[in-house]
């Protein structure tokens, strides 16, 4: 979509129907953190 508003000079939605997952920066290390404990652990 970005690059449609920068090449284009537009947006579009599509229907509207698209999800975008939304996740913090610190919840993401954060799993990540969780997931290289556990495998160290093996």
């Amino acid at each position: 979509m970005t690059n449609l508003a920068y090449h284009k000079r537009e947006i579009s939605v599509f229907g509207g129907a698209q999800l975008r997952p939304n996740i913090h920066i610190d919840d993401m290390v954060d799993a990540y953190l969780v997931y290289y404990a556990l495998q160290k652990k093996r």
